[in-house]
C-alpha cells in the first residue's frame, strides 16, 4: 500500500485521511481465521499518521493531530470559511476572485488565504479559484458570507461566473 500518497494532498486533513485509510485497512487485513499483514510503502515512514496507524495508536494521532491544529488554527480549534469561483474564462474568475478577497481583507478576526487556483485548478473547461478565511470565530465567517453574497446579488453575476460559499469543508 502507497501510503503517504494521500499526506501530499493539499488539505489540513490530509493526515486525519491517512490514518484512517492505514487504519482500515490494517483491520481489515486482520480479520477472519488468519492473521493478515499489511505492507506499507512510504517516502515518509517518521510521519506520525503512518506510525500511529501501523501501531493502532490513535490516542497518540489525536495528540499530534490536534496539536498541529491548533498551532495552524485549522477546524475544529478554528473555523473556515470556502469561497470557490468558477468561470470558463480564466481572466473573468481571477479577477472576481481578486475582488472578493479584496472585501474580506482587513475583516478584524479573519486571516485571508488566497485567492489562488483551486487543488484542481480546471476541471470540465472551467477554471476554479479558492479563498479561505479562517477565523475562531463562526458568526465572523457566517457575517462575512453574507456580505459576500449581498454583493454578488446587488452585482449580479455573469451567466459565466459562479461562486459557492462551504463551512468547514463541509
Amino acid at each position: 500500500m502507497a501510503a503517504d500518497l494521500s499526506l501530499n494532498v493539499g488539505d489540513y486533513r490530509a493526515a486525519e485521511r491517512t490514518y484512517q485509510l492505514l487504519a482500515q485497512a490494517a483491520g481489515r487485513a486482520g480479520r477472519g481465521d488468519l492473521a493478515g499483514e499489511v505492507v506499507l510503502q512510504t517516502y515518509q515512514p517518521e510521519h506520525y499518521s503512518i506510525t500511529c496507524a501501523a501501531d493502532q495508536n490513535y490516542v497518540q494521532f489525536y495528540k499530534q493531530e490536534i496539536l498541529m491544529r491548533q498551532m495552524l488554527q485549522y477546524p475544529p480549534v478554528s473555523h473556515i470559511l470556502g469561497v470557490l469561483v468558477l468561470s470558463k474564462d480564466e481572466a473573468l474568475a481571477t479577477s472576481f476572485a481578486d475582488e472578493l478577497a479584496d472585501m474580506l481583507r482587513g475583516t478584524e478576526g479573519l486571516v485571508l488565504l488566497g485567492p489562488s487556483e483551486a487543488p484542481i485548478a480546471k476541471l470540465r473547461d472551467v477554471y476554479r479559484y479558492m479563498i479561505y478565511g479562517k477565523s475562531a470565530e463562526y458568526e465572523c465567517l457566517v457575517r462575512e458570507k453574507d456580505r459576500l453574497e449581498q454583493y454578488i446579488r446587488q452585482r449580479g453575476l455573469s451567466e459565466h461566473l459562479s461562486v459557492q460559499f462551504s463551512f468547514d469543508h463541509e
